[in-house]
C-alpha cells in the first residue's frame, strides 16, 4: 500500500504534529518532591544537581515549544490555528476544546425562542458562568504563579545554602593545604640539610680521589716520559742501524753491478777468445791439409753487448713502447705456460739462450669478449630478475642497484685487465708491487682463502638451484650412498662430478679452456636471444614499477650483492686471462671489450629479465622464491626450457673451470709452486672437504651462509682490490719483472702504507656488515656504535672498504711510484747504452 500524505505529514507518524511537544522537565509539585527526596538522600549537592538538570530540561522545553509555535504559524492552516489556540488555552489553565458559539437564528415572530419562557435568563446564566470560569482560571493561574515564585525562592535559598557550604569546605581545605605546605617546607628543609651534609662528604671524598688521581697521573706521566726517552733512544739506534744496513745494501748493490759488468766483459772476452781459438785451429787445420793455400784473415761479425746483459736489466715496456721498431717479444720474462712462474735467471753466457717464458702472447683484445661473455652471458643474468622478485623494491630500484653493482665490478676488472696485459703475470703476483714482495703474502693468502671459500659456497648454491628442475633426478638432499656417510647427498655427488669435469678443463688450460669459454659464450648468447624472443610480449610495467620507492638501504644492499658476486669473485683472477694479450695491442681496445662483455651485456640481459619478472602477477612471486628456475621455465615452451637448462649447465662447468684455473695459478703468488697435475686434484679435494663440512655440520641454510660469505669475503676482496687497482692506474710504465721476485728490488720488501691501509679497510668494512650465522654476531660493531644498523644490514661495509683502500695509493703512493719508475727507466737507459756496444769496440 503506497504511503499517503496529508498536508505534507505522513499518517504513519506516531505523534500528532498539531499537539505541542511534551515537557521533559518535572512540574513544580514533582520538582518539590524530588528536591525533598534528594536532600534527604544525597544532601545539598544532590539537590543542586537536580535543580541544574531541571533548569536545562525546562530551557529545552521552552525552546521546543517556541519552535512548535513558529512551525504552526508558518503552516497557517485551520488545524494549526486551532492547535495554537488550544495550546494558549492550556497555558492559561482553560480547557483545550473551544466553546463553539452557534449563530443565533434570526428572531422572527414565529421563532421557537418565544416558546421558551426563560430564554433570556438562561442566556444570562451562561454568560455569568463563562465569566466565573474565566475568573476561576485567572485565580488558578495566579495561585500557580505564586507557587512557582515560592519554589524559585526555595531553590535560591537552597542554592545559597549550598554555596555557603561549599565556601566553608573550601576554607577548611585551604587551611588544611596551608598546614600541609608548612609541613612539606619543614620536611624539605630537613632534606636540604641532609643533602648538604652528603654533598660535603662527597666533595671531601672527590677531593681525595682527585688528589690520588693527580699523584697517579704524575707517576704515569713520569713513566711515559721515561718510556718515550727509551723509545727515542731505541728509534735512534734503529735509524742508525737502518742507515748502516742501507749503506751496506747500496754498497752491495754497487758491488753486484760492478760484478755484473765485469761478468759481462769477461763473457765477451771469453767469447772473443773462444772465437779466436776456433779460428786459429781452423787455420792450422787448413794449413795442414793444404800447405799451398794462402793464409786469409777474416774478422768476426760484431755482436751486441746487450745480448749478454743479465736479467736484472730486462723490463717489460708499456704498450706505447712495445709498438716501436725495437720491440721484440723474445726478450720478455713472463709467466710460463699452465701457470708456472719463470723466475729471472742469470744468462748462460750465450746469445742463443732460450727465453724464460714459453707462453704464447699473441692474443687479440677481442678474444676477451668471449672469455668474459662465458662468465656473464646466459642463465646467470636471466636468473637475476627472478631471484630478486621477492625483494620489496620496484623495477627502477632493482635496475639502479644492478647498474651500480656492475659499474663498480666493470671498473675494477677493466683496470686489472690492463695490468695483466702489461706484465703477463698473475694478478696476485702483480700485487707485490703494491704491498711489497714479502708484505704481499698477507693479502695474497687472504685472497687465495677467499677464492676457495667463495667458490665452494657458490658451487653449493648454484647446484642447489637445479634441485627439482631436471626430471628423473632424485631430490638433492637425499643420501646417495646410504646412512654410512650422512653428508654424501646427491647434491654432494653432483658437486663432485662438476668439480672433476671443471678441473680437467683447468688442467689442460690454454686453448682447451679458451675454446670451452668460446662455446659457453655462444650457447649462452643463443639462450639469451631465445628467452628475449619468447618473453618480450609478457612485459607490462605499471606506474608502481616505474617509481622510485626511496628505499636506499635496499637498493644499496642489492648493489653490494651484485658487485660482490661478480666483481668480488673475479677481480683477483683478471690477469690470468688477459696476460696472453700481446703487449703490442691497444690497451683501450682491451678495456672496451672487457667492459662490453663484463658490464654492458649482462646489464642489458639482467634488465630485461627484471622487466619480465616485474610484469608477472604477484601470485607467482612465491614460486619464484621457492624454485626460481622452475618458475622461469614455466613461462617458456619445453624445448626452450631444455635449451636454457643445458646452457646453464655448460656455463656452470666453464665458470668453475675458470675459477679452478685462476686459483691454481694464484698459488704461485704465495710461493706454492705446484704443477697443475697435482694442484688441480688438491683443489678438488679441498673444495669437497669444505662442501662436506658445510653439509654435515652446518645448521644454517645456504642463503644465510652465502650472505655471510658475501659480507666477509667481499670486505677482504675489495679492501685489497682498491689498493691494487689504484696502484695500477697511477703507473705509466709496466712492471720490472725481476724486482717482483727480489725483496731488494724496486718494490722493496714491505710497503707499510698500503699494508696498513689494507688492515684498516678490512676493520672498517667488517664494522659495517652483519651476518645471522652463529659466532658472527660481532660483525657490524661500528654500525652498532653509530646507530646505523640498517646500513650494516645492507652490507655497506663492502663499499666502505673499497672506497677507503682506493684513497691511500692516490694520496700517498704517487711519489713512491714515480721514484720506482725513474729507477726502472735509468736501468732501461743503461740497457740501451749496451745495445750499441759491439765486440770490435772493446
Amino acid at each position: 500500500m503506497p504511503r499517503q500524505k496529508w498536508r505534507g505529514i505522513s499518517i504513519f507518524v506516531m505523534t500528532n504534529p498539531f499537539e505541542p511537544p511534551k515537557k521533559l522537565a518535572l512540574s513544580d509539585a514533582d520538582l518539590a518532591e524530588a528536591l525533598a527526596a534528594a536532600q534527604g538522600q544525597e544532601g545539598s549537592l544532590g539537590a543542586m544537581e537536580l535543580l541544574e538538570k531541571q533548569s536545562e530540561l525546562r530551557a529545552a522545553d521552552s525552546h521546543a515549544y517556541v519552535q512548535w509555535v513558529r512551525d504552526m504559524e508558518t503552516l497557517g492552516t485551520p488545524e494549526a490555528k486551532d492547535a495554537l489556540a488550544a495550546a494558549r488555552r492550556r497555558a492559561s489553565g482553560l480547557s483545550a476544546d473551544p466553546v463553539v458559539s452557534q449563530p443565533a437564528p434570526e428572531v422572527t415572530e414565529d421563532s421557537w425562542k418565544s416558546l421558551v419562557p426563560d430564554w433570556n435568563e438562561r442566556q444570562e446564566s451562561a454568560v455569568a458562568a463563562k465569566e466565573k470560569a474565566i475568573a476561576d482560571a485567572l485565580a488558578l493561574a495566579d495561585e500557580k504563579a505564586k507557587e512557582e515564585i515560592e519554589s524559585a525562592v526555595a531553590a535560591a535559598v537552597a542554592e545559597a545554602e549550598l554555596e555557603a557550604e561549599l565556601k566553608r569546605e573550601e576554607a577548611v581545605a585551604k587551611v588544611k593545604a596551608e598546614a600541609e605546605a608548612l609541613a612539606a617546607e619543614k620536611l624539605a628543609e630537613q632534606v636540604r640539610i641532609a643533602e648538604e651534609a652528603a654533598a660535603a662528604e662527597a666533595l671531601a671524598a672527590e677531593e681525595l680521589r682527585v688528589e690520588a688521581e693527580r699523584v697517579e697521573a704524575e707517576r704515569v706521566e713520569a713513566e711515559r716520559v721515561e718510556a718515550e726517552r727509551v723509545e727515542a733512544e731505541r728509534v735512534e739506534a734503529e735509524r742508525v742501524e737502518a742507515e748502516r744496513v742501507e749503506a751496506e745494501r747500496v754498497e752491495a748493490e754497487e758491488v753486484i753491478r760492478e760484478e755484473l759488468e765485469r761478468a759481462e766483459l769477461a763473457a765477451l772476452e771469453a767469447q772473443i777468445a773462444a772465437e779466436e781459438l776456433a779460428k786459429a785451429e781452423a787455420e792450422n787445420a787448413e794449413v795442414l791439409s793444404d800447405p799451398e793455400t794462402s793464409e786469409q784473415e777474416s774478422e768476426p761479425s760484431p755482436v751486441r753487448a746487450a745480448d749478454f746483459a743479465t736479467g736484472s736489466f730486462d723490463i717489460i715496456d708499456s704498450a706505447e713502447q712495445a709498438a716501436s721498431e725495437e720491440f721484440s717479444e723474445d726478450n720478455f720474462e713472463v709467466l710460463l705456460n699452465d701457470g708456472e712462474l719463470g723466475y729471472a735467471k742469470e744468462p748462460a753466457g750465450s746469445a742463443k739462450d732460450l727465453p724464460i717464458s714459453t707462453i704464447d702472447r699473441r692474443a687479440k683484445p677481442y678474444s676477451q669478449l668471449f672469455v668474459w661473455s662465458s662468465l656473464s652471458v646466459g642463465l646467470l643474468p636471466i636468473l637475476f630478475g627472478y631471484l630478486s622478485a621477492s625483494l620489496e623494491l620496484s623495477f627502477v630500484d632493482k635496475a639502479l642497484s644492478l647498474f651500480g653493482g656492475l659499474v663498480v665490478s666493470t671498473l675494477l676488472i677493466a683496470v686489472a685487465a690492463v695490468g695483466g696485459k702489461r706484465s703477463g703475470l698473475p694478478t696476485l703476483y702483480l700485487s707485490r708491487a703494491s704491498f711489497g714482495v714479502n708484505a704481499n703474502y698477507l693479502p695474497a693468502i687472504a685472497q687465495v682463502l677467499v677464492k676457495l671459500g667463495f667458490g665452494a659456497t657458490l658451487l653449493m648454491v648454484s647446484v642447489g638451484l637445479f634441485d627439482g628442475t631436471i626430471q628423473g633426478l632424485p631430490v638433492f638432499t637425499e643420501l646417495a650412498v646410504g646412512e654410512q656417510l650422512p653428508g654424501v647427498t646427491w647434491a654432494f655427488a653432483l658437486i663432485a662430478m662438476l668439480l672433476v669435469v671443471s678441473s680437467l678443463l683447468a688442467f689442460f688450460g690454454g686453448k682447451t679452456l679458451y675454446f670451452a669459454q668460446l662455446g659457453a659464450a655462444a650457447v649462452g648468447a643463443i639462450a639469451t636471444l631465445i628467452f628475449v624472443a619468447l618473453t618480450f610480449s609478457q612485459i607490462s610495467l605499471d606506474q608502481t614499477d616505474l617509481a622510485f620507492t626511496g628505499n636506499w638501504t635496499g637498493v644499496l644492499g642489492l648493489a653490494v650483492l651484485v658487485s660482490a658476486l661478480f666483481g668480488g669473485f673475479w677481480i683477483s683472477s683478471v690477469a690470468e686471462f688477459t696476460r696472453k694479450v700481446s703487449m703490442a695491442q691497444s690497451g683501450k681496445k682491451l678495456v672496451l671489450f672487457v667492459s662490453l662483455s663484463a658490464g654492458v651485456i649482462p646489464m642489458l640481459v639482467a634488465s630485461f629479465s627484471l622487466m619480465v619478472s616485474s610484469s608477472t602477477a604477484a601470485t607467482f612471486v612465491g614460486s619464484f622464491i621457492a624454485n626460481p628456475l622452475t618458475a622461469m621455465f614455466a613461462q617458456l615452451p619445453s624445448w626452450a626450457s631444455s635449451f636454457l637448462l643445458v646452457s646453464g649447465v655448460i656455463s656452470m662447468i666453464v665458470w668453475f673451470a675458470a675459477w679452478a684455473y685462476s686459483t691454481s695459478v694464484s698459488l704461485s703468488a704465495i710461493s706454492v709452486r705446484i704443477r697443475p697435475a697435482l694442484s688441480q686434484p688438491i683443489l678438488v679435494l679441498l673444495t669437497l672437504a669444505v662442501v662436506y663440512s658445510v653439509a654435515t655440520f652446518a645448521t644454517a641454510g645456504l642463503s644465510e651462509i652465502l650472505d655471510a660469505v658475501i659480507a666477509i669475503c667481499g670486505v677482504l676482496v675489495f679492501a685489497w682490490a682498491g689498493i691494487f687497482v689504484a696502484d695500477i692506474s697511477i703507473r705509466k710504465i709496466a712492471y720490472h719483472e725481476v724486482s717482483l721476485t727480489r725483496d731488494y728490488g724496486f718494490y722493496k720488501s714491505v710497503n707499510a702504507v698500503n699494508l696498513i691501509a689494507f688492515v684498516i679497510a678490512v676493520a672498517l668494512g667488517l664494522g659495517f656488515v652483519t651476518s645471522t650465522l652463529s659466532g658472527f654476531a660481532w660483525l657490524g660493531y661500528l654500525g652498532n656504535l653509530a646507530s646505523a644498523t640498517s646500513w650494516s644490514d645492507a652490507n655497506v661495509g663492502v663499499l666502505i672498504s673499497l672506497g677507503f683502500s682506493v684513497l691511500f695509493p692516490l694520496l700517498f703512493g704517487r711519489k713512491r711510484i714515480r721514484a720506482q719508475e725513474s729507477e726502472v727507466l735509468t736501468i732501461e737507459a743503461r740497457k740501451r747504452d749496451l745495445e750499441h756496444v759491439e765486440l770490435n769496440e772493446i
